[in-house]
């Protein structure tokens, strides 16, 4: 069986996506540590190697960010104990259109070189939604003025590749499965607008929102103030070939139904995704 014996470790296990890889593999058949901060300090180069030597794990899942500077030294470290290294990336490796993710950027790029060629492989996700994220990420945040009543808000004309939590949590188990290497854009096979995003947005709400106190003509219960025209898109085709046909991705107003579900307390309501799972 698939993950029999297999000793995982999970860095960032507190985090969005760190929180999604730990409860699954908890459900399965690892053997997996996620230590927290006072178990682990992360920017702690001695207590790493302490770790490591003492749990000689097969894969480490890193989903950890660290103060500036402390990513590299991390992820050095990580390589040169020579095990199987899974890396969540970012689109802004590829893509930079604000500023002030610059610094952001650059330790991601050095990131991505420092993997290539090595035991490793680096996911590049540009966006990722599902439930328990309660940042003022675009999906979130606009679930959260939904609820509340308020218009979503469109910020961008262009286009966004995300991908729902559960897809990117079934790649990354297929990864350590497979102990594929290289480095992929994590994005789904459905590429949407902001708008048609916030169009989903919408009807996943139906029936658990408040009454609209603001409308606007251009799109019913959206307000949009489009002064950006950019897209923020990745190149999904060498993952969708390596992951293959029998890997079928959540419809996105599956996954919204499911976020809502859990942002209004109403787990009842979540869809089974039995259909969409890989055999």
């Amino acid at each position: 069986m698939v993950g029999v014996e297999m000793k995982v470790l999970i860095l960032g296990a507190s985090g969005f996506i760190g929180s999604h890889v730990f409860a699954v593999l908890a459900s399965k058949n690892y053997d997996y540590k996620a230590p927290n901060h006072k178990e682990l300090d992360l920017c702690d180069p001695i207590a790493i190697n302490k770790y490591l030597d003492k749990y000689q794990p097969d894969v480490i899942i890193n989903c950890a960010w660290l103060p500036r500077g402390n990513n590299v030294l991390l992820t050095e470290q990580l390589l040169a104990k020579d095990i199987y290294l899974v890396n969540i990336g970012s689109g802004v490796e590829k893509t930079l259109h604000n500023e002030k993710w610059k610094e952001y950027a650059e330790e991601k790029k050095k990131i991505a070189k420092m993997l290539r060629g090595k035991r490793a492989v680096n996911l590049r996700c540009f966006g990722v939604y599902g439930e328990r994220d309660n940042s003022e990420r675009f999906i979130p945040w606009n679930i959260q003025r939904r609820l509340e009543g308020r218009p979503v808000e469109v910020h961008n004309r262009g286009y966004m590749d995300f991908i729902y939590i559960d897809d990117l949590v079934r790649i990354i188990e297929k990864f350590i499965e497979m102990r594929w290497r290289g480095e992929f854009d994590a994005v789904s096979t459905e590429r949407l607008s902001f708008f048609e995003i916030a169009m989903l947005i919408i009807e996943a709400t139906e029936g658990h929102c408040l009454p609209m106190h603001i409308m606007d003509k251009r799109g019913e219960g959206i307000r949009q103030k489009p002064y950006l025209n950019q897209d923020y898109v990745g190149d999904g085709s060498k993952l969708h070939k390596k992951l293959g046909g029998h890997f079928i991705f959540v419809p996105m107003v599956h996954g919204l139904r499911n976020t809502v579900a859990w942002a209004t307390g109403h787990d009842e309501d979540r869809l089974s995704f039995s259909s969409f799972r890989q055999h």
